[in-house]
This record gives structure tokens, C-alpha cells and sequence, in this order.
């Protein structure tokens, strides 16, 4: 027994009669084993309420996406409805109808917003956000964001100024997402600001220069290499500090007195830092209560490494949605024998080398592949394949040591790794 639970007996035969000591040495012994069975048992309970969570969430983030589906269709035939009203091709209006019309177009339009959060979400959540990088500058996106917001802003008295790096860079990033990103972040800072300019900078850093709170650490300490950095600056009410882990919480809102009037669902900041992480980039924020905040974002500059980041991700969300896996198999050995696999015209041809990236080390060279409907039997088989080639020709390669690994990633949140 242990803690009231029944695991099993032990018998224990003798034929002196048991002393008191030799009784307790066998209840402690006994106790011994009962408490790795009850770990067991627990990590068995563990695991499968994880599984009922998992499934609960997949059911929660489907009737999220149903209902915000459903919700969408009328509401669209409302606003089309509206529209054609302030138009005046439904008829004259009298001041108080179109006043009362435009109200409700308004009111539209902001549940309009919360619905593309919701389903934004559920698709985040679900793996099946759709991205489409490609190589820009982020400057014009910024230009029209500011554009977008300059009457939103200047109705409250403020106004946007964009100052821009003095160095052209280039990054592999979704344009549209990265204008939801700062059209949430530059709407914040509206909503929050009651005077002063709303400020939005970019600067080329490297990721060991970045400074930020430590309820961040976890999201920056991966990042490595130059970043495109982003920064939009109020000067409002600020968050106080023990607030900041809490920022990019779903549904969550900073308490105060003027958050409560603004309202809102408390999604954009939680979307934000997802569409971030897609980029292989991060977000974040550093404020002091009525002095304003800064939420600056990162994106890697634009190289071979982030190029192939970007079409790895890619293919993993499709193989998400198609129900497939998607294989990242790494060979490193030195710099000629990658230089003569590279040659084998049978080995490593067009289907390999398509999505494929090479970086070199001093005399180390590391040769990184994605497979498409890749799983460790394939992984494996390239893996024999290499070595067979080798083998039968000692004379070319001579002794060579080569390092494999490989990660398998596809319909679920989970990566498996391998190494030979």
C-alpha cells in the first residue's frame, strides 16, 4: 500500500521467526518498489489527460473557426447592406438615419475584426496559417501602414513618424503579415496615447545586442545572427513591469482604467507574436507605467540560412495539412567529401538538392536537405545510400568520417530526432 493505494503483495518465506528489524527492512523494501509503479501510474494518468486536452483544444479551435466561419457570411451582407444605404442608392436619408446607419457600420467593422482574430487564432493554433514569403524590403509596408493609420491617429492628435535605417536590407518575409503585425502594434499605440507622436524606427542589429526584460529570455536567446529590427514607440500609459509577461497573452488585457474603455479581445498581441515566430523572428516589449512603451519585433536579414528557414516552414505547414511528414536531414564531413557526394550524379541529384542549404566551417562543411513526404525510412535509406557509395569506392573517399541527422516533422507539434 501507498497513500492508500493497493499496487500488489510480497511473500517472503522463512523459517526463523522475523525479528522487528528484518519486518521494517521488508515494509521499506517493499515500499520502494510501490513508489516507482506509482510513477508510472502517474505519468500513465499524465499522458492521457494530455491527450484529452489535445483533444479538447483541436475541438475548441474547430467550433472557434465554425462559428467565426458562420458569423463572417451575414455580417458581410450587413456591411454590404450598409454601404448601399450611406450611398444613397437606396433612397434619401434624413441626418438622424445616416448618423444611426453609419453607427452601425461601424460597430460592424469592429466585429468584423474580432471574427478575422478569431479565426487568425484557430488557423495559428490548427497549423494552417498560409505564408507567403518572399525576398522585400519592409520599408514600404511600414509606409503604407502609416498611411492607413494617419487619420485614425491625427482624430486623437497624434501623429506617425516612420525613421528609417540608414541600411538597405532585405528579408524573406509575408507582406501581408507583417502589415497585420504593425497595423496591430501602431493601433495599440493609438489607443492607448492621449498625446504626443506615435514613433516607428528600424535598425540593423545583431542578436547579441538586442535588450530586453528577462520574462522574454525564452523567446530571444535562440536567435542568432543580423536582424532587421523594428520599433514602434508611445508615449501613453505604459504597462507596469510585473505586467510585461502578460502582454502577449491570448485574450489577456492589461488592467487599467483606459484599457477598460478601448476594449478589444486581447488576440492581436498573441497573433503577432505567432506570425513573429513564423518568421524565425521575435516580438517584444519594454515599458514603464505613464511613460510609454516600446514593442519592438525582429526578422533574420535576408541569407541562405533564413531562405531555407522560410521554405522549411513552408513545407511543414503544407505537410500539416496534407496530412504528410516532412524530413530535414543534415550530413556534415569535411569539405571535399561533401565536394565529391555533391558530384555523384546518382546520389544527391535535382529532387535532393532543390530545397538544400551548405554552410561551411573552416574545414567542416554541413550539407542540409529537405525531403517532402519525408520520414525517418527515407531518411534512413539516403543515409545506406551515402554510405554504399563510400564503400564501393574506398579509392575516391578513403577513410572519411561523416555525422547524420535528421528531424521528422508533420501533422503534429511534435519533432522526432535522429542521429547515425
Amino acid at each position: 500500500m501507498l497513500n492508500d493505494e493497493f499496487f500488489g503483495f510480497t511473500e517472503i518465506y522463512r523459517e526463523k521467526p522475523f525479528s522487528t528489524e528484518d519486518a521494517t527492512v521488508f515494509q521499506t523494501l517493499v515500499r520502494q518498489v510501490a513508489i516507482p509503479l506509482q510513477s508510472a501510474s502517474f505519468t500513465q494518468e499524465l499522458k492521457a489527460t494530455n491527450r484529452k486536452l489535445q483533444k479538447l483544444e483541436r475541438l475548441k479551435s474547430e467550433f472557434i473557426s465554425i462559428v467565426s466561419h458562420e458569423l463572417r457570411t451575414p455580417l458581410t451582407a450587413i456591411k454590404n447592406a450598409m454601404d448601399i444605404i450611406l450611398s444613397g442608392k437606396a433612397g434619401d436619408m434624413t441626418e438622424n438615419i445616416e448618423k444611426f446607419v453609419s453607427m452601425g457600420k461601424r460597430n460592424a467593422l469592429r466585429l468584423s475584426g474580432i471574427i478575422n482574430d478569431l479565426l487568425d487564432i484557430s488557423k495559428i493554433e490548427a497549423g494552417k496559417m498560409d505564408f507567403k514569403f518572399e525576398l522585400m524590403d519592409v520599408k514600404p509596408v511600414i509606409e503604407y501602414v502609416k498611411t492607413n493609420l494617419t487619420e485614425v491617429a491625427k482624430e486623437k492628435g497624434l501623429q506617425i513618424v516612420f525613421t528609417p535605417s540608414d541600411e538597405n536590407v532585405e528579408v524573406y518575409a509575408d507582406s501581408n503579415r507583417l502589415e497585420q503585425v504593425l497595423t496591430n502594434l501602431v493601433s495599440n499605440a493609438i489607443k492607448f496615447t492621449t498625446e504626443g507622436n506615435i514613433e516607428i524606427s528600424t535598425k540593423v542589429v545583431n542578436a547579441r545586442e538586442l535588450h530586453y526584460d528577462q520574462c522574454f529570455e525564452e523567446d530571444i536567446k535562440k536567435l542568432q545572427g543580423n536582424y532587421l529590427q523594428v520599433c514602434v514607440e508611445d508615449h501613453g500609459i505604459g504597462i507596469e513591469r510585473k505586467d510585461l509577461n502578460h502582454v502577449f497573452d491570448k485574450f489577456a488585457q492589461i488592467e487599467n482604467s483606459l484599457s477598460r474603455k478601448v476594449g478589444g479581445t486581447g488576440l492581436g498581441l498573441p497573433i503577432a507574436r505567432q506570425l513573429m515566430e513564423a518568421h524565425n523572428g521575435a516580438i517584444w516589449c519594454d515599458s514603464e507605467i505613464n511613460q510609454g512603451s516600446k514593442f519592438y519585433f525582429v526578422i533574420p536579414i535576408a541569407n541562405d540560412k533564413s531562405n531555407f528557414m522560410m521554405i522549411r516552414k513552408q513545407l511543414v505547414q503544407q505537410a500539416r495539412s496534407n496530412g504528410t511528414t516532412v524530413a530535414v536531414i543534415k550530413i556534415k564531413s569535411t569539405n571535399d567529401t561533401i565536394e565529391k557526394l555533391l558530384r555523384e550524379n546518382n546520389l544527391l541529384n535535382k529532387t535532393y538538392m532543390a530545397n538544400s542549404m551548405i554552410e561551411k566551417e573552416g574545414l567542416m562543411t554541413t550539407l542540409s536537405l529537405i525531403l517532402m513526404d519525408g520520414d525517418k525510412p527515407s531518411a534512413e535509406f539516403l543515409h545506406k545510400k551515402i554510405d554504399s557509395v563510400i564503400e564501393q569506392n574506398k579509392d575516391l573517399y578513403g577513410k572519411c568520417d561523416i555525422m547524420y541527422s535528421y528531424e521528422i516533422e508533420g501533422d503534429t507539434h511534435e519533432k522526432d530526432s535522429y542521429s547515425g
